[in-house]
């Protein structure tokens, strides 16, 4: 189809989405990734633990690790901000480009943002896998994804 629909993802997103990638969103994907931001953002540790599985894989520039307990810590110690920019979704998982900014410990300010991607995995609910790269590019090859996968793009911020 050539012509979109727009709407409200969740209430926080205006979207554009096509309607034949409806079918790839299929299960909820989005709706749980778009939770996990909101958890880690908020720095609600058992909430981010609740939406993934227990052997999730989390990586990231320093390596790959596994369990809901690492996840847990990373959250408890990471004090990042995720601000989503670009949705990516597909049979393989959801990519979210993001602007990251990390609390600075000393003076409790936020940083500069940096941009960057992450790759989820989502099964039965809850994500699987968070996989951080430093671009769109990285994330979307890691899940077989294309730029032709883009769901979203944040057109209106309430």
């Amino acid at each position: 189809m050539t012509n979109g629909l727009s709407g409200r993802f969740r209430g926080t997103w205006a979207v554009r989405v096509e309607a034949a990638t409806l079918a790839g969103m299929a299960g909820g994907q989005l709706a749980v990734v778009e939770d996990w931001h909101a958890a880690v953002n908020g720095g609600d540790a058992a909430r981010v633990g609740d939406l993934c599985t227990s052997d999730v894989e989390v990586g990231g520039p320093r390596g790959s690790g596994f369990g809901r307990e690492l996840i847990l810590d990373w959250v408890g110690r990471a004090g990042i901000r995720m601000e989503p920019v670009r949705w990516f979704c597909g049979a393989g998982g959801a990519v979210v480009e993001q602007d990251a900014r990390w609390l600075d410990t000393h003076t409790g300010e936020l940083g500069e943002p940096v941009r960057l991607a992450t790759a989820f995995v989502v099964e039965n609910g809850r994500i699987s896998r968070v996989l951080r790269h430093p671009d769109a590019a990285g994330a979307l090859a890691a899940l077989g994804l294309r730029p032709v996968d883009e769901v979203g793009r944040e057109i209106n911020r309430m």
